[in-house]
């Protein structure tokens, strides 16, 4: 029986994972930062929140963000949380991981780890961390400004 399925074009596909390792991956001059952001799931929906970048423009993503050398991922992550969402959480597991290249730091690159959880108290977005709202969001039609790595990262998570 002939198999008829739609197989990748090798030389295409090789140029794409190439174009996609370069927009992400770190180089040699790049500053690598580690962070952590939060997978926070309720009645089929995850916590994603809208912060406000330097150029002014916004973006959605998982809460957290950087965590400091001093810090494990869980203490920066429960720190993030604090600063940003003013919440405290329960983390659970670690269940993905992404790389993200900054819009508006360009040399940089963060490797997060995330953390599935639950919250413990409702989120109280702080203005004065640059996040300006949140949304639990159906994972498979996230807000058109949500992070590519943050979109593949809410759409991989599964059943929630």
């Amino acid at each position: 029986m002939a198999d008829h399925r739609l197989r990748p074009d090798p030389q295409r596909t090789s140029a794409i994972e190439q174009d996609i390792d370069s927009a992400v991956s770190p180089r040699v001059m790049d500053t690598v930062r580690t962070g952590a952001k939060a997978l926070f799931a309720s009645r089929s929906r995850v916590l994603l929140i809208e912060e406000r970048r330097a150029d002014g423009s916004t973006f959605w993503t998982l809460p957290g963000g950087g965590v400091k050398p001093t810090e494990s991922l869980r203490d920066g992550l429960h720190r993030e949380l604090r600063e940003e969402l003013r919440c405290a959480a329960r983390l659970s597991e670690d269940v993905d991981s992404c790389l993200y290249r900054h819009r508006t730091k360009p040399d940089t690159v963060t490797h997060y780890t995330i953390v599935s959880g639950t919250l413990l108290t409702s989120p109280d977005p702080n203005a004065s961390e640059d996040v300006v709202g949140y949304e639990w969001v159906d994972p498979e039609n996230p807000p058109e400004t949500t992070l590519p790595p943050i979109q593949d990262v809410i759409r991989d998570s599964g059943p929630l």
